[in-house]
């Protein structure tokens, strides 16, 4: 869901910059074209035309791209949280049986030590 919120926000933007360029080109247009063009009729004609044409392709990308709404992001935005809050949470107690692991086998050689040492002096004492 992340990946098709961040593919429509990467459209938007490409469309974005698609009109920005338009208009750029556009007012150039409109620029040479008042220049050589002393009439002016045909020049403004073309440069709405032209314009016209922009505004068409526009239309054409807005229908075909499928928006992301804000809610949409966001819950992509919460699912992956709460996967990663998953994961860790599956981490910690992985972790933690890990250390009650290592706290039993400690207790466990801390008797198997105190019964060799006690066999130790008992056998020292009795030689």
């Amino acid at each position: 869901m992340l990946k098709r919120a961040l593919a429509g926000l990467g459209k938007s933007l490409l469309i974005v910059t698609g009109v920005g360029y338009g208009v750029l080109i556009a007012m150039d247009d409109m620029r040479d074209n008042s220049q050589t063009n002393a009439a002016g009729d045909d020049s403004a004609q073309h440069v709405l035309a032209r314009l016209s044409r922009i505004e068409e392709r526009l239309l054409h990308l807005e229908t075909g791209i499928d928006w992301v709404s804000r809610a949409e992001m966001e819950a992509a935005i919460e699912q992956l949280s709460g996967s990663m809050a998953s994961d860790l949470d599956c981490r910690f107690d992985v972790q933690n049986q890990s250390v009650q692991s290592l706290r039993t086998m400690i207790a466990r050689t801390d008797e198997l030590l105190e019964q060799v040492i006690e066999n130790i002096e008992s056998t020292s004492l009795s030689v």
